[in-house]
Protein backbone atom coordinates (compact mmCIF):
# COMPACT_ATOMS: atom_id res chain seq x y z
CA UNK A 1 0.00 0.00 0.00
CA UNK A 2 1.25 3.46 -0.88
CA UNK A 3 -0.19 6.39 1.03
CA UNK A 4 -0.43 9.94 -0.18
CA UNK A 5 -0.85 12.33 2.72
CA UNK A 6 -0.24 15.94 3.54
CA UNK A 7 0.67 17.65 6.77
CA UNK A 8 -0.58 21.07 7.80
CA UNK A 9 1.64 22.96 10.26
CA UNK A 10 -0.07 25.69 12.29
CA UNK A 11 0.72 27.98 15.18
CA UNK A 12 -2.39 28.93 17.14
CA UNK A 13 -1.60 32.51 18.14
CA UNK A 14 -4.65 32.74 20.43
CA UNK A 15 -3.13 30.21 22.85
CA UNK A 16 -1.84 31.58 26.15
CA UNK A 17 1.72 30.49 25.33
CA UNK A 18 1.89 33.15 22.61
CA UNK A 19 3.27 36.30 24.21
CA UNK A 20 5.01 39.44 23.01
CA UNK A 21 7.38 41.06 25.49
CA UNK A 22 9.23 44.33 25.05
CA UNK A 23 12.86 44.30 26.13
CA UNK A 24 14.71 47.15 27.86
CA UNK A 25 16.67 47.86 24.65
CA UNK A 26 13.50 48.53 22.67
CA UNK A 27 13.34 45.15 20.98
CA UNK A 28 10.68 42.50 21.26
CA UNK A 29 10.70 38.83 22.15
CA UNK A 30 7.88 36.70 20.82
CA UNK A 31 7.17 33.45 22.66
CA UNK A 32 5.56 30.97 20.28
CA UNK A 33 3.14 28.22 21.26
CA UNK A 34 3.83 24.63 20.23
CA UNK A 35 3.24 23.86 16.57
CA UNK A 36 0.01 22.00 15.74
CA UNK A 37 -0.05 19.35 13.04
CA UNK A 38 -2.91 17.92 11.02
CA UNK A 39 -2.30 14.90 8.82
CA UNK A 40 -4.67 14.14 5.95
CA UNK A 41 -4.55 10.86 4.04
CA UNK A 42 -5.49 11.85 0.48
CA UNK A 43 -5.07 8.61 -1.43
CA UNK A 44 -4.18 4.96 -0.98
CA UNK A 45 -2.79 2.93 -3.86
CA UNK A 46 -1.89 -0.71 -3.97
CA UNK A 47 1.33 -1.87 -5.56
CA UNK A 48 1.49 -5.29 -7.17
CA UNK A 49 5.01 -6.49 -6.29
CA UNK A 50 4.84 -9.52 -8.58
CA UNK A 51 3.75 -7.48 -11.59
CA UNK A 52 5.89 -4.47 -10.56
CA UNK A 53 3.07 -2.05 -11.24
CA UNK A 54 0.46 0.02 -9.48
CA UNK A 55 -2.85 -1.71 -9.31
CA UNK A 56 -5.55 0.46 -10.86
CA UNK A 57 -7.68 0.60 -7.74
CA UNK A 58 -8.23 3.13 -5.05
CA UNK A 59 -9.54 1.76 -1.80
CA UNK A 60 -13.27 2.25 -2.60
CA UNK A 61 -12.89 0.38 -5.90
CA UNK A 62 -10.95 -2.33 -4.14
CA UNK A 63 -13.63 -2.68 -1.51
CA UNK A 64 -16.30 -3.27 -4.13
CA UNK A 65 -14.36 -5.59 -6.44
CA UNK A 66 -11.53 -7.30 -4.56
CA UNK A 67 -11.69 -11.02 -3.86
CA UNK A 68 -15.01 -11.47 -5.62
CA UNK A 69 -17.02 -9.36 -3.19
CA UNK A 70 -15.79 -11.16 -0.06
CA UNK A 71 -14.15 -8.00 1.25
CA UNK A 72 -16.24 -7.03 4.29
CA UNK A 73 -16.87 -3.68 5.94
CA UNK A 74 -14.71 -4.88 8.84
CA UNK A 75 -11.87 -5.59 6.38
CA UNK A 76 -12.22 -2.10 4.94
CA UNK A 77 -12.21 -0.56 8.43
CA UNK A 78 -9.06 -2.52 9.34
CA UNK A 79 -7.33 -1.29 6.18
CA UNK A 80 -8.26 2.31 6.89
CA UNK A 81 -7.13 1.94 10.53
CA UNK A 82 -3.84 0.45 9.35
CA UNK A 83 -3.43 3.30 6.87
CA UNK A 84 -4.08 5.84 9.63
CA UNK A 85 -1.55 4.16 11.95
CA UNK A 86 1.07 4.03 9.20
CA UNK A 87 0.43 7.67 8.26
CA UNK A 88 0.89 8.67 11.92
CA UNK A 89 4.22 6.87 12.03
CA UNK A 90 5.44 8.37 8.74
CA UNK A 91 4.12 11.83 9.66
CA UNK A 92 5.95 11.79 13.00
CA UNK A 93 9.23 11.17 11.23
CA UNK A 94 8.52 13.84 8.60
CA UNK A 95 7.40 16.40 11.18
CA UNK A 96 10.64 15.89 13.10
CA UNK A 97 12.76 16.42 10.02
CA UNK A 98 10.82 19.51 8.87
CA UNK A 99 10.55 21.27 12.25
CA UNK A 100 13.43 23.70 11.64
CA UNK A 101 12.03 24.66 8.21
CA UNK A 102 8.59 25.28 9.72
CA UNK A 103 10.11 27.46 12.44
CA UNK A 104 12.17 29.41 9.89
CA UNK A 105 9.04 30.05 7.84
CA UNK A 106 7.12 31.28 10.90
CA UNK A 107 10.09 33.43 11.92
CA UNK A 108 10.35 35.07 8.48
CA UNK A 109 6.62 35.78 8.38
CA UNK A 110 6.40 37.24 11.89
CA UNK A 111 9.57 39.31 11.49
CA UNK A 112 8.19 40.81 8.25
CA UNK A 113 4.92 41.69 9.97
CA UNK A 114 6.81 43.13 12.96
CA UNK A 115 8.97 45.33 10.74
CA UNK A 116 5.86 46.62 9.00
CA UNK A 117 4.74 47.86 12.43
CA UNK A 118 8.13 49.47 13.08
CA UNK A 119 9.66 46.81 15.32
CA UNK A 120 13.19 46.27 14.01
CA UNK A 121 14.67 44.04 16.73
CA UNK A 122 12.46 40.96 17.07
CA UNK A 123 13.49 37.56 18.39
CA UNK A 124 11.31 34.48 18.40
CA UNK A 125 11.37 31.80 21.06
CA UNK A 126 9.79 28.52 20.05
CA UNK A 127 8.28 26.24 22.67
CA UNK A 128 9.88 22.81 22.75
CA UNK A 129 7.78 20.36 20.76
CA UNK A 130 7.65 17.58 23.31
CA UNK A 131 4.98 14.98 22.49
CA UNK A 132 3.66 15.35 18.96
CA UNK A 133 -0.03 16.09 19.09
CA UNK A 134 -1.72 15.68 15.75
CA UNK A 135 -4.75 14.11 14.18
CA UNK A 136 -4.93 11.96 11.08
CA UNK A 137 -7.89 12.58 8.80
CA UNK A 138 -8.82 10.21 5.99
CA UNK A 139 -10.20 11.88 2.87
CA UNK A 140 -13.75 10.99 1.91
CA UNK A 141 -12.72 9.50 -1.44
CA UNK A 142 -10.52 7.01 0.40
CA UNK A 143 -13.24 5.73 2.76
CA UNK A 144 -16.27 6.11 0.51
CA UNK A 145 -17.70 2.86 -0.72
Amino acid sequence: MIFEFEIDFRYELRRPEFQIKESAEGGYAIAMPPCLHEVHIRDIRFYDEQGSRFLPWLLPDLVSSFVGGRFTEADKNRLVAAARDHAEQQASELIGSLQSEVQNSAKATLQSISKAFGAEDVTLEFAPQGHLDFTVDVAGKVVAG
